[in-house]
């Protein structure tokens, strides 16, 4: 399971203002598809939003894969999902994007 650590970022700062980490998921639900493309849904695992979860797509145009085959700091968009689980369906309202930030891969997923 690959763990993360934001550093900040731009945008709500009720997520960005304090570090928090996050692990990856692989939940039946999540498509690992969004309007912006390939995604990653991670779970806040520390911090105020322990517990929630987060759909991670690359802000650059090296996908999240690439970018991490060069160095283990990705940059990405974050959307927080609001209506988690089962039936999930990407809109405005279930997946609202809250700001870009840089994670650092603590625990590189499993193989790597």
């Amino acid at each position: 399971m690959m763990r993360l650590r934001n550093s900040g970022g731009d945008g709500d700062q009720s997520y960005f203002g304090e570090r928090f980490e996050a692990e990856q998921v692989d939940e039946d639900w999540f498509p690992g598809i969004l309007k912006r493309g390939s995604a990653w849904l991670v779970r806040i695992v520390s911090g105020n939003h322990c517990g929630e979860y987060l759909a991670l797509t690359s802000r650059v145009n090296a996908s999240l894969e690439e970018q991490m085959a060069v160095r283990n700091h990705l940059s990405v968009v974050v959307q927080v999902l609001t209506a988690p689980g089962p039936g999930f369906v990407e809109n405005e309202i279930t997946a609202p994007a809250i700001g870009m930030t840089v994670v650092e891969v603590l625990t590189p997923p499993s193989g790597k």
